[in-house]
C-alpha cells in the first residue's frame, strides 16, 4: 500500500471500504480512546488520520508524526486540533460540514418541544402510579419567541423544522448577512435584546476564544425566568456552574444540554440530576444516516488529498 491511515475511532468500517487499495488502514478499537501517547505511537508512519471529537491532535502528536499529511473530522469543524501547528506543519486540515446538520437540526427541535411541554414530567407521573392532575401545566412553542445563537447550517435547518410551529424567529448572528436572514423569516438582533426577549434559546455557535463562556450568571439573569436554554453546539459556550446556580435561583425555567464543557462530564456535575435539565451524551449527530455520512465523507476526502486532489466535503 502507498500510505497508511489510521481512524481513531471504532465502527468505521465504512470508512475502511472507501479507503480500500488506496491505504493501509488501522482501527481503533470500539469504544477505544486515543490518548496523546497512543497518538504518538500509532502516528509515528502515518500519511493521515482520522478523528471524532473525541480525540484531540496536538502540536505535540503533529510535530512527532513526520509523514503526517491529513487530519480529516468526522462532522464539524474540529476545536480539538491545534490549526496553528497544522499551518505551520503544511497538514491538512478537514472536516464534513454539510454531514450532520439535519439530525443536530432535529434533536434540537426534540428538547425543546420536551422541555417546553415538561415531557420528563408526564413520564415519571405516569410510572408512580398517577395520572395527570400531578402534572403541572405546559407551554405551546406557537406564539413564542425562539432565539438563535448563531443561523449558519444547523440554525437555519432549526427554523426550517419549526417553521409549521408558528413560533416568531430571531438571531444574533454578527457573521450573517441580513438579507439571508430575512428570506429565512428570521430577525436580526443584538445579543442583549435576544438574551430578553427569547422564550427558547438555541446555540449554534461555533466555540472560539471569544464564545466560551459565552452564556454565564450574567447572562442568565438577563433571560425571562420563563425560557429555556438549548444547547446543542459545544459545551464551552455555556458556563456550566453559573448555569446551575442559575437554575437553582430559577433565573430560567430549564436547559437541554447535548454537550458539555468536559467530555464525559464528571458524574457529580449537578445538571445530571435536576429535574428541569434533560442531558444526553452528545448525541444530536448519532444517527445511522448521519454517521454513514461523516464516516464515508471524510474518508472520501482523505483519500482525494493523499492523491494530490481536492476535498470536496469541506
Amino acid at each position: 500500500m502507498r500510505f497508511k491511515v489510521l481512524i481513531a475511532e471504532g465502527f468505521s468500517e465504512d470508512a475502511i471500504k472507501v479507503l480500500e487499495g488506496v491505504a493501509a488502514v488501522t482501527l481503533a478499537p470500539p469504544k477505544g480512546i486515543f490518548t496523546e501517547e497512543d497518538l504518538i505511537r500509532s502516528l509515528s508512519d502515518c500519511d493521515a488520520v482520522l478523528i471524532s471529537s473525541r480525540t484531540g491532535v496536538s502540536r505535540r502528536v503533529m510535530e512527532a508524526s513526520p509523514k503526517l499529511k491529513v487530519i480529516s473530522k468526522f462532522g464539524a469543524k474540529p476545536d480539538n486540533v491545534d490549526f496553528t501547528a497544522a499551518a505551520e506543519r503544511g497538514i491538512r486540515v478537514l472536516w464534513t460540514p454539510l454531514s450532520n446538520p439535519d439530525s443536530v437540526a432535529e434533536f434540537t427541535v426534540l428538547l425543546m418541544l420536551s422541555l417546553l411541554r415538561k415531557l420528563w414530567q408526564g413520564v415519571a407521573v405516569l410510572r408512580q402510579g398517577k395520572w395527570r392532575n400531578d402534572t403541572t401545566h405546559t407551554s405551546d412553542i406557537r406564539g413564542r419567541t425562539v432565539g438563535l445563537v448563531g443561523l449558519g447550517n444547523v440554525g437555519m435547518r432549526v427554523v426550517e423544522r419549526l417553521r409549521g410551529f408558528q413560533p416568531k424567529f430571531i438571531a444574533y448572528d454578527p457573521f450573517i448577512p441580513s438579507e439571508r436572514a430575512k428570506q429565512a423569516g428570521v430577525e436580526l438582533t443584538d445579543f442583549s435584546t435576544l438574551l430578553r426577549e427569547s422564550d427558547v434559546i438555541s446555540l449554534h455557535a461555533t466555540l472560539t476564544p471569544e464564545t466560551r463562556h459565552l452564556f454565564g450568571y450574567k447572562q442568565f439573569q438577563a433571560m425571562k425566568r420563563t425560557a429555556v436554554l438549548i444547547n446543542t453546539a459545544r459545551g464551552g459556550l455555556v458556563d456550566e456552574a453559573a448555569l446551575a446556580q442559575a437554575l437553582q435561583e430559577g433565573l430560567l425555567a430549564g436547559a437541554g444540554l447535548d454537550v458539555f464543557e468536559v467530555e464525559p462530564p464528571a458524574p457529580d456535575n449537578p445538571l445530571l440530576t435536576m429535574e428541569n435539565v434533560i442531558c444526553t451524551p452528545h448525541i444530536a449527530a448519532r444517527t445511522r444516516d448521519t454517521v454513514y455520512r461523516e464516516r464515508t465523507w471524510a474518508a472520501e476526502d482523505v483519500k482525494r488529498v493523499l492523491q494530490g486532489q481536492e476535498p470536496v466535503h469541506c
